[in-house]
Order: C-alpha cells, then structure tokens, then sequence
C-alpha cells in the first residue's frame, strides 16, 4: 500500500475539491485549517510537482492560502493532533516537506532543470514548445506504446500508438529531436524493466527463503 500526501491548508472550512470521478478528495477542517489528502504517492514526485498537482487540484481557492514559507506537505502514515494552523505546522513540520505555490502553467524542475541528455531533459524541450501537459501526454502515450511493442511485438495497435506519438514529436520538433528521443525513451524503458526483473527475483527469493 502506497504511502500517500496530505497537504496543510491555511485555509478553514476548504470544500472538498472534485476527483472527475464523482466523488471528492478526502478533507479533514482543524480550526483554521484544512488538512487535504491529494492521493499522490509522497515520494512519487518532486516537490514543485506535489505543487502543481494542488494548483490544478483547487485552481484560485489556493490563493487563499496565504503563508510565505509555501505549503507544508506530509505523509499520510501520520496522525497529527493539533487544532490550529500554527500548531499543526509546529507538530509536522520535521516530518513534511515544504512545497512552493505555483501558477497553473508551471513546468517542473525535474524538466526544466534535468542533465543535458536525459529523457526527462528532453521532455522539458518539448513542453518549452508544446506545452507541459502536452509534452507529458505524448511521452506517455509513446511509453506505453514503445513497451508494449517491446513486450508484443506482434500487436499493430501497439505500433500505431507509438508511431502516432513519433510523428507528433517529429512534426513539432523536428526528425534529429525525435531520432534522439526514440534512443533515450528505449533506454529509459529497457532501464526500467531491468529494475522490475530485479525486483521480481529479490521477491521470489524473499519467498523462497521463508517457505524453507
């Protein structure tokens, strides 16, 4: 089971946003506070990240929030106590993280600020010229599409998806952009499937050891 984020508010009463899926995110209210559970994983990504996702989670309703230090974030293992604002800041704080507040259009560090070279590196390129959720979508879409073909080489859909995603790339950034991102994104995958086939085998033997 993941451990997920919860995000302190200095806001009170905060409504609970919608999740698309017909229901809520999860709210707790603390006296001038909300503690709110976006569902990410806490250390699935990078702190500007965590942030975006609460910008596109309560759009201007986090302008409210007001505190200049930005936005304590905590796992969601813990089970604070404390009733206020300053409080619960004073009882979580060595444990959180502090995020910064973005705009909606943030693109991440973990792009924009990636080594020359590198898959996330070149994401960032593309979101400079595409935009970050498109960039994000595509790169995706051909993830999958790459790995299934890597998996199944036999199925046409896999290869329509990601030769779809090829020619997207390629018409916004150019042939030389798109050569060198079909180079980086099979090693990103071949990297991870190495790990998982690792992960694997630490497991069955973990399993194997206790059946002895």
């Amino acid at each position: 089971m993941s451990i997920d984020t919860v995000a302190l508010l200095k806001i009170p009463h905060l409504p609970s946003p919608p999740t698309g899926f017909g229901r809520g995110y999860p709210v707790e209210h603390r006296g001038d506070a909300t503690l709110l559970s976006t569902l990410n994983r806490f250390d699935g990504q990078s702190p500007d990240e965590h942030a975006l996702a609460l910008r596109r989670m309560l759009g201007s309703a986090l302008d409210a929030h007001d505190d200049p230090r930005g936005i304590l974030i905590f796992p969601d293992v813990l089970s604070p106590r404390a009733q206020s604002y300053a409080a619960l800041v004073a009882e979580l704080s060595q444990a959180g993280l502090w995020v910064p507040k973005v705009a909606i259009d943030h693109v991440p560090s973990r792009f924009t600020q990636a080594p020359a070279g590198s898959h996330d590196a070149l994401v960032g390129e593309l979101a400079a010229t595409l935009g970050y959720d498109k960039a994000r979508e595509l790169d995706l879409l051909a993830y999958v599409g790459l790995m299934g073909l890597i998996l199944d080489g036999g199925r046409t859909d896999f290869a329509e998806q990601y030769q779809s995603q090829i020619e997207a790339i390629k018409a916004a950034m150019g042939a030389d952009f798109a050569a060198r991102y079909e180079a980086s994104l099979r090693q990103s995958i071949e990297s991870d499937m190495r790990k998982a086939r690792a992960e694997a085998e630490r497991i069955a033997g973990f399993l194997d050891d206790s059946t002895r």
